[in-house]
């Protein structure tokens, strides 16, 4: 394609920031140029037509934002590859629950996951120390917050 051609002729390994929108050819550039992804460190995903995660975005480990939104996401996947994750967005998708190995994600400092199905989100602040600001708004199944009150840096 005349995408994939272009492709080859940018300083790939220089990106800090993609975002790759809309549905198509998603899956096929993150895997033709997986090796010039590496240095990404903000990843947008949105209106991707996504169900599920790509694979791809695990081999991205200096990935510090990952923004998943306006997809058709059920669940989020286990993130626990991406050390580095500072900030995660994946509103307005059908997500239900948050997996419980996200406390693994010790950088994590914003979780925003608006316009969702949540309804008991289990989310340990002791481990994530460093949230600041969480997101929920708009999942009218919610039935309870997370234990909040060893979330001492959260201000939003």
């Amino acid at each position: 394609s005349q995408l994939a051609a272009a492709m080859k002729t940018l300083p790939l390994a220089e990106i800090r920031e993609l975002a790759l929108r809309g549905e198509g050819v998603l899956h096929r550039l993150l895997a033709d140029h997986r090796a010039s992804w590496a240095g990404v460190a903000r990843l947008d995903l949105s209106f991707a037509g996504l169900s599920t995660a790509p694979e791809e975005i695990f081999n991205l480990t200096r990935l510090t934002e990952l923004v998943l939104d306006n997809n058709k996401l059920t669940a989020l996947p286990s993130l626990t590859r991406l050390a580095k994750l500072r900030v995660l967005s994946a509103n307005n998708n059908a997500i239900a629950s948050v997996r419980a190995d996200v406390h693994e994600l010790k950088d994590l400092r914003v979780i925003s996951l608006e316009g969702n199905r949540l309804t008991k989100p289990v989310i340990d602040f002791r481990a994530l120390a460093k949230v600041h600001t969480l997101r929920l708004f708009e999942n009218p199944n919610l039935e309870y917050l997370p234990e909040m009150h060893h979330a001492l840096k959260l201000r939003n």
